[in-house]
């Protein structure tokens, strides 16, 4: 019986296993911590890029004449660029639309184009041929025409998914159009 104390004595004072006893409970912790940064990172990345197609798009549109269906084809064609390496097309959608100033009822949608992206969404700025939802202190003179660029993205965490809920993302943007008064949607 003396003998197993001796040898319990030995075991109780010696230290050597106790890094690894250290390491195994700080490995589950850091790479906990590693995960959620680059989650974060990913989903910083990705609010820039909307952010991003939302500004191209409407500048992309503000510079023409008329918009015609091959214009909006090719402006989500660089949406999708810009993007990358998120999909617009499964996971987004964007949405233009053209609000004139009205000084009698206020600002009216005149038209509206889901630029492309398969995201059922509904623009927030109002329907076309009604009145335009804008953010206080944005005017609209009386006949003139801004363009609003409406950008909705299913984010999706890669690495937390099951933990963490996908969250839709919404950026707008607003352009005045360069080389006319009133920017025309072409059939």
């Amino acid at each position: 019986m003396r003998n197993h104390l001796v040898s319990f004595g030995r075991f109780r004072h010696d230290r050597r296993g106790g890094v690894i006893v250290e390491f195994a409970f700080i490995v589950p912790i850091f790479a906990t911590l590693l995960i959620g940064a680059v989650e974060f990172a990913n989903f910083v990345n990705m609010n820039q890029r909307m952010d991003r197609v939302a500004n191209t798009v409407g500048d992309f549109a503000a510079r023409q004449d008329q918009v015609t269906p091959a214009d909006l084809g090719n402006f989500f064609s660089a949406a999708q660029h810009i993007a990358a390496p998120h999909s617009l097309n499964a996971d987004g959608a964007i949405i233009l639309s053209s609000v004139q100033g009205d000084d009698a009822s206020g600002p009216q949608v005149l038209w509206q184009q889901i630029v492309g992206g398969s995201l059922s969404a509904a623009s927030q700025i109002g329907s076309q041929g009604g009145n335009a939802n804008l953010p206080t202190g944005l005017t609209v003179n009386d006949g003139a025409t801004l363009l609003v660029t409406e950008v909705y993205f299913d984010y999706q965490p890669e690495f937390t998914s099951n933990l963490i809920s996908p969250v839709q993302v919404y950026y707008r943007a607003f352009h005045r159009p360069r080389g006319t008064n009133v920017l025309a949607l072409a059939p």
